[in-house]
């Protein structure tokens, strides 16, 4: 069972659970393409909380990534909700919305 700490904001993640954080930068801007989903990788990388291992992706190992965020007990990011898994979504039928995520 993941323990949790109780804050004024909710619920953050504790020190024993596999939280990650990541972004990515895409190969075309929206002014080129108009659906995220073919918006490309060019490169993401992920901090381990925990661990503090910082790992890098491009398009040929994307779905190392996709693997990290589904094995994460949480996943943090800035607009990830709205932008950086709906471009992942053009690597994978997987549903982002089955992680639990705190988005900034």
């Amino acid at each position: 069972m993941q323990e949790i700490q109780k804050t004024i904001d909710g619920i953050l993640p504790t020190k024993t659970s596999k939280t990650i954080v990541f972004d990515i930068e895409t190969q075309k801007g929206f002014h080129e393409i108009n659906n995220i989903t073919q918006m490309g990788v060019a490169v993401a990388v992920s901090c381990d909380c925990i661990t503090g291992e910082y790992k890098y992706y491009t398009e040929d190992n994307i779905q190392e990534l996709i693997e990290e965020l589904f094995n994460a007990d949480t996943v943090i990011g800035y607009n990830i909700i709205s932008f950086d898994y709906p471009v992942l979504k053009g690597y994978t039928n997987r549903d982002f919305s089955t992680i639990k995520t705190i988005d900034m």
